[in-house]
């Protein structure tokens, strides 16, 4: 749900900019603090609700442009200014930069990746190439493969039930490193055909 804070519309964001508003709130919700800038800018703000519930806002006391303030007030959530057209501007979600799992470079990952596969291909129902799931699961010293789980379904319970029969059953064959990330969280989704079982994989790792 998007809700729309609505004000009077002789104000445009571009116009507003170059001026200065003096503002006097205190310390409350996000949700009361953009609706206060919008009665004093005459900007409407257009932000997803489910965004602002439980999110506070800062203090704003004395004269500055829209821009600036908005800055400060969006100090404690994850909202910035995606989009600014005249009159309005929209609140969107910062999303971080995805940051590499640690392992992704790690000699090892090759052994998981291969015994996994060869355990996945045994049976045509669990092959890789028809479905996307993802997996959670470590180590041992002996190199079994201990406490797996899947992160979702498949979409089929057979198969589902399958790859939970055949992922607890799987062994890399070598003890994994000290220096080697755990857990391992491995997304398995179609990929390249290979062999004439039709079995793919098209694998990443991330860290859980």
């Amino acid at each position: 749900m998007v809700i729309a804070i609505s004000v009077s519309s002789h104000s445009t964001w571009v116009l507003a900019s170059e001026g200065s508003f003096l503002f006097d709130m205190p310390a409350q919700s996000l949700s009361k603090s953009l609706q206060d800038f919008s009665d004093v800018t005459g900007i409407e703000v257009l932000v997803d609700a489910q965004h602002t519930v439980g999110v506070g806002a800062p203090v704003l006391k004395g004269s500055m442009a829209p821009r600036s303030a908005l800055v400060v007030l969006l100090k404690q959530s994850n909202l910035a200014a995606d989009k600014v057209a005249a009159g309005a501007v929209v609140l969107n979600i910062v999303k971080p930069p995805s940051t590499p799992w640690p392992g992704d470079d790690h000699p090892y990952l090759t052994e998981v990746q291969r015994a996994v596969l060869a355990a996945l291909c045994k049976d045509r129902l669990t092959s890789p190439g028809r479905y996307r799931v993802a997996l959670k699961f470590w180590v041992a010293p002996s190199g079994d493969i201990i406490r797996a789980r899947r992160l979702d379904t498949t979409g089929d319970d057979m198969r589902d039930q399958a790859l939970d029969s055949a992922i607890s059953r799987i062994k890399i064959g070598k003890a994994p490193p000290t220096d080697f990330p755990q857990p391992v969280a491995l997304v398995i989704s179609p990929g390249e055909t290979r062999g004439e079982s039709g079995c793919a994989i098209g694998a990443s790792l991330r860290p859980q």
